[in-house]
């Protein structure tokens, strides 16, 4: 029994004489390292000068080093290990779950798992003795606040740090103080940062809200609460921006485009994704605002004592030119078709067409070229006819044939439009093709009209 006892002393001591200790690796915020174009990231590890490290990935294999480089310096009692890694590859191999392992003679070795990141990206690491640190009160409390820093209790590390810098250590380790100082400016901001991050969420202001989200961790990645709150923030940001943009297509689809403006907007005040698709869409909407602005139409009823039936139909354009159609005629020109033929009748066509041109709203001009024809019966006596329920009566055959005057006839006039109301006038000015016609013809008209615009 006595033997037994011995035995095991014994291997509780070759245990214990080379047991491994665990050292403590604590990610700071995030800096810049410049690489040009480079695909590639910085990652340094700061330590105590006593602590000898060094470092391997997983993905190195053969001729292939995953570690493009490790450059090491001395700043005070501490020493830098900085190494620069490529963020992608052109082969297929991922880079996203490249382990890379930290070794120091007298500790376990320390795994860092999915280490990648985004090129020029500058992460900094503190490595440390987590046992030393506990035997001192200023690291423990440096520990303690680093902790509630990590955690996102920004409140709480205040806390540690403003009783970290009443030791005496924060007077003669100046890495140390330098960091405290650092941190209790730092953790000023991530506090006002995070109160308008949440108040800018509670307003629905998710742009606003993430930009903070993201200043926030940036230099503090381990906040939980604040990536959950980005991680909710970008979710309802996308479903607001998918049902804005969705709501405006079926209003612009139904023809509603003033209410489809306001969704369109809101898809850009929030800096959706497809912002651009958007901004075309409300360009499209004010080209189509602006013609129906400056685009008119009219039709009006045409009348003078002579051609009583008539019409005209166009547009009056704000900005740009626009076009008309006149018709006119008079009753006897449907006679012609029933065969009726009378020494007094004069059936008459007009036609004409032209340009209106805004002079100042709401006086519009127009002008054109016209038409005029006039038709007149005349009628010839052809022999004598008997009838035959009374030969002794004789009667003169008569013989209708129509003659049909012609004129070019140019006009121009004037057009007041109010609201959704029309009046012109026109004055036509009448060309007889044979100078004998115009006593029929005339040489002028008159006309008067009055219809709606919309």
């Amino acid at each position: 029994m006595k033997r037994l006892s011995i035995l095991i002393t014994v291997f509780v001591s070759c245990i214990s004489m080379y047991a491994q200790k665990k050292m403590s690796i604590e990610r700071l915020e995030d800096g810049v390292y410049s690489c040009e174009d480079r695909k590639e990231f910085m990652a340094i590890f700061r330590c105590k000068n006593d602590m000898k490290l060094s470092f391997t990935s997983d993905l190195s294999m053969g001729e292939y080093n995953d570690i493009i480089r490790i450059e090491q310096d001395s700043v005070g009692t501490e020493i830098e290990y900085k190494l620069v890694l490529p963020t992608e590859l052109a082969g297929k191999m991922s880079l996203n779950k490249r382990n890379i392992t930290v070794y120091c003679e007298g500790f376990d070795p320390y795994i860092l798992t999915q280490f990648n990141d985004q090129p020029k990206i500058c992460r900094l690491y503190k490595v440390s003795d987590p046992y030393e640190i506990m035997q001192n009160p200023f690291y423990a409390t440096l520990q303690k606040a680093s902790g509630h820093y990590q955690a996102g209790n920004y409140n709480d590390a205040k806390v540690q740090y403003n009783i970290a810098k009443q030791a005496p250590e924060y007077s003669t380790e100046n890495n140390e103080r330098a960091l405290i100082d650092s941190r209790l400016e730092t953790i000023d901001s991530l506090i006002i940062w995070r109160e308008k991050a949440d108040d800018a969420y509670r307003r629905i202001k998710y742009v606003e809200a993430m930009t903070l989200y993201g200043k926030i961790l940036k230099l503090n990645p381990n906040d939980i609460y604040v990536m959950e709150q980005n991680r909710a923030c970008i979710n309802d940001h996308s479903t607001d921006c998918n049902n804005y943009y969705k709501t405006a297509e079926e209003l612009y689809n139904d023809n509603n485009l003033s209410e489809a403006e306001i969704y369109y907007q809101r898809v850009i005040d929030a800096d959706c994704s497809f912002k651009s698709l958007a901004n075309d869409k409300l360009r499209m909407i004010g080209t189509i605002k602006e013609n129906r602005k400056n685009k008119n139409n009219f039709f009006s009823y045409e009348y003078h004592k002579d051609v009583p039936i008539g019409f005209s139909i166009g547009t009056c354009n704000f900005k740009k030119w626009g076009g008309y159609f006149t018709m006119r005629t008079n009753g006897d020109l449907f006679k012609l078709t029933r065969m009726e033929p009378a020494l007094d009748m004069l059936p008459e066509a007009n036609i004409s067409f032209g340009w209106t041109h805004k002079i100042v709203a709401p006086i519009w001009i127009f002008f054109g070229p016209g038409y005029t024809g006039i038709g007149q019966y005349t009628m010839r006596k052809s022999g004598i006819e008997k009838l035959a329920e009374n030969p002794d009566e004789e009667l003169e055959n008569e013989d209708y044939s129509l003659k049909w005057y012609n004129a070019v006839s140019p006009e121009a006039g004037i057009m007041f439009k109010m609201w959704h109301i029309n009046v012109k006038y026109t004055f036509q000015y009448r060309f007889a093709l044979k100078s004998a016609h115009e006593d029929i013809i005339g040489k002028t008209r008159h006309y008067i009209a009055i219809g709606f615009a919309w």
